[in-house]
């Protein structure tokens, strides 16, 4: 996977070369991460064009607490026209930081405002809102707030999967149980702030 797109440089020389490494047996699919779904448009176009193979999904960062700005410069996180695209194209998108750096596992308060990175990226009345509906549903539903940030972006409407860490068996096991729980639609929206009651 591609890491950090440099959008100066044209794709076809860079689809190319990566062609080359796929026909030579050292690797056999490619991807992105953190690039635009426009430059991921514009190389898969090309690869099709030259009959080359595409990036076959997106590494970027998708989360149900949204970034304030960029985690770090050149970072992308999905809004509602990422979202969109992926949704439109079928595109799989593998999701690093799905809880936030810990945004999403509880252990943050709004009075705890000792950590300036986690204040300036992720500290607004709407996470404060998402967090809080997101343990309501996992209250329901019997789970824990972590796996319902997991099952948040399982349940997108396009392929995604998740980039986790774990620190021990039993955090790796209660991860893994996340893919298991099935959110609707409706609730997804209302986790997202977009409805004032979840449906199912």
């Amino acid at each position: 996977m591609l890491h950090r797109d440099d959008p100066s440089q044209p794709v076809g020389p860079l689809m190319e070369k990566l062609n080359e490494y796929i026909a030579s047996g050292h690797i056999k699919t490619i991807g992105t991460s953190n690039w635009s779904w426009q430059r991921i448009e514009e190389a898969n176009e090309y690869a099709d064009k030259h009959g080359l193979q595409g990036f076959a999904a997106s590494s970027i960062n998708l989360s149900l607490a949204k970034p304030l700005e960029p985690l770090w410069p050149g970072c992308v996180s999905a809004d509602e026209s990422i979202s969109s695209w992926h949704q439109g194209t079928g595109h799989p998108l593998l999701s690093w930081s799905a809880l936030a750096r810990g945004f999403l596992s509880g252990s943050f308060t709004q009075e705890d405002r000792s950590d300036s990175y986690m204040v300036k990226v992720y500290y607004s009345e709407e996470n404060w809102d998402r967090l809080r509906r997101a343990k309501s549903l996992s209250a329901k539903k019997g789970v824990t707030l972590p796996q319902i940030a997991l099952a948040y972006v399982l349940n997108q409407p396009f392929p995604a999967c998740c980039v986790v860490g774990s620190f021990d068996a039993e955090e790796l096991r209660s991860n893994m149980e996340a893919a298991s729980i099935r959110l609707t639609p409706g609730e997804i929206s209302w986790l997202d702030l977009k409805d004032d009651k979840p449906t199912t």
